[in-house]
């Protein structure tokens, strides 16, 4: 199965509303280029698609996290 650009609109829709535009589209397009080789998402082969998948939720929770903890401070 290979990510759609429908599925890839989603996760940035997720990122945006937890940490703003800027933020959220750094960590997305920083996260996926580490783990794609700069490739586009069209470019992407499964196991690219299923890699950058893990990482952007491992950043996600860690980001959320670290967030959480700011603003108990």
């Amino acid at each position: 199965m290979r990510l759609e650009i429908k599925e890839w609109n989603k996760i940035h829709d997720v990122f945006i509303d937890k940490f703003g535009w800027i933020d959220g589209t750094t960590l997305l397009i920083t996260t996926s280029r580490e783990y794609s080789g700069g490739k586009s998402v069209y470019e992407w082969n499964h196991r690219e698609d299923n890699a950058i998948t893990k990482a952007l939720r491992a950043v996600y929770k860690k980001e959320a996290q670290w967030q959480g903890k700011r603003k108990a401070k």
